[in-house]
């Protein structure tokens, strides 16, 4: 007999401090446009009990992820394996990282931080709580949300524009759970684009078009607590264009795109298809990406010429570029070793016949497809699970450069991931997801 209890509760921050994602959004929030929320799914059966966990967040530390992971086990015996946390990386909610790029800490709200992790273990006792019996479906529908490959070549640069011809995901898998009566208790479900459709000159609190997608849904099915769940969309955005470049987008759009991921949720729900056997499981598995040896810089003067190169071919980055070499030069001064490589964690739930498999980090489309391809079960492949360890690019895309291939002077990394880490990543993940099947 499977178990399911859900909860939801609000999250917004306080009006008045800036918002994360966009160094170009300068000015603090105004007014909230609509709530954040944190939902949480409790999953329990005679063997074992699962948690999925989401929030209109931009994503959380890996000190946070510590942090939550020690207070749940304490207080409500969740192993870190069975909790899947989920954030939406919407771009119009409070600062949660801290990274070169938002140096200021009055960015970060502490006591705010703290109280979303608070919540977040109430919230999981709370939805414990609320287990009653219920059944699980698996559906999928595919649908044009209106998202689009934000990566093209322009001359010799890799620019953020948009590319039609590129990859994206079209998939929306949801995972859905009913109670006796038939009604809709709780919907898991996905949709991969970055969650970046208000324009930076717009400084409202919102959960952007998964919010939307998210009340839609609740309204349409009654009682229901719906949950979005971004896939890997690091570099997929909303295709918000005017004469071939990305413009900011309004809540008209927002609405737009969620009333389309909402209409293709509902489908899927409509059509899913019972999990038989709904075994309960969960794993994860940390991998090791290192960074790209032969760019570590051995001396200042080599230091000195790959800024110079960085900043030649990236100049919007320069500041950014230049704190990273002044960063660097004081550690070779100081004779500190730089690091080799850092590393992000992959997580897989099983339910029955269906996985949900969790990557820490904005990995690119094609990894998430590769990944659902050599899946032994349906599977919804996520980014943005746990601790947030920035872009996790293609090969392809690290050798080609671009502004995903930058992103490690605002990590202070010494030098970019290597090609490497996708086959890394993908192996890892099917190893886990086949071990659970």
């Amino acid at each position: 007999m499977l178990y399911a209890g859900a909860c939801a509760m609000d999250i917004t921050p306080p009006v008045g401090y800036l918002l994360s994602g966009h160094a170009a959004r300068t000015g603090k929030s105004r007014r909230a446009h609509d709530p954040l929320r944190l939902k949480v799914l409790s999953l329990r059966n005679g063997r074992g009990r699962i948690v999925i966990a989401t929030a209109d967040l931009i994503g959380f530390s890996a000190e946070f992820i510590e942090t939550l992971r020690e207070e749940l086990l304490a207080k409500t015996g969740v192993r870190k394996e069975h909790m899947f946390l989920a954030a939406s990386h919407t771009h119009t909610g409070p600062f949660m990282l801290e990274s070169a790029s938002t140096p200021a800490p009055d960015r970060i709200l502490p006591d705010y931080i703290s109280n979303v992790r608070r919540k977040i273990v109430g919230g999981v006792l709370e939805a414990m709580d609320r287990e009653e019996p219920a059944k699980a479906f698996w559906g999928r529908e595919q649908a044009d949300i209106g998202a689009v490959n934000r990566r093209k070549r322009i001359r010799s640069v890799v620019a953020m524009a948009p590319n039609p011809s590129g990859p994206r995901d079209d998939d929306v898998p949801v995972l859905a759970l009913r109670r006796p009566d038939g009604s809709l208790l709780a919907a898991v479900f996905q949709a991969t684009c970055h969650v970046t459709t208000i324009s930076t000159d717009i400084s409202e609190i919102s959960a952007d078009f998964p919010g939307a997608a998210q009340r839609e849904l609740e309204r349409r099915f009654p009682g229901c607590v719906a949950m979005f769940v971004n896939g890997c969309s690091g570099d997929v955005r909303p295709a918000i264009v005017k004469d071939g470049e990305f413009r900011g987008g309004t809540f008209d759009d927002v609405e737009r795109m969620g009333h389309a991921l909402a209409d293709a949720a509902s489908r899927a729900i409509e059509s899913a298809q019972p999990i038989a056997r709904p075994k309960l499981a969960g794993a994860m598995a940390r991998v090791t990406l290192p960074f790209r040896k032969r760019l570590i810089p051995e001396n200042p003067a080599a230091l000195e010429r790959y800024a110079r190169e960085l900043s030649r071919k990236y100049p919007e980055w320069r500041s950014w570029i230049r704190a990273w070499a002044d960063h660097c030069s004081a550690a070779l001064r100081a004779g500190r070793p730089f690091p080799t490589h850092t590393s992000t964690e992959i997580q897989a739930l099983r339910i029955g016949d269906a996985a949900l498999v969790g990557l820490g980090g904005e990995a690119f489309v094609e990894i998430g497809l590769q990944i659902k391809r050599r899946m032994p079960m349906r599977a919804l492949v996520a980014g943005y699970v746990g601790a947030d360890r920035g872009y996790l690019p293609t090969a392809a895309a690290l050798r080609a450069g671009g502004y995903e291939g930058i992103c490690f002077v605002f990590e202070k990394w010494p030098a970019a991931l290597d090609p490497s880490v996708e086959k890394r990543i993908i192996q890892s993940a099917t190893r886990l997801a086949r071990a659970l099947a």
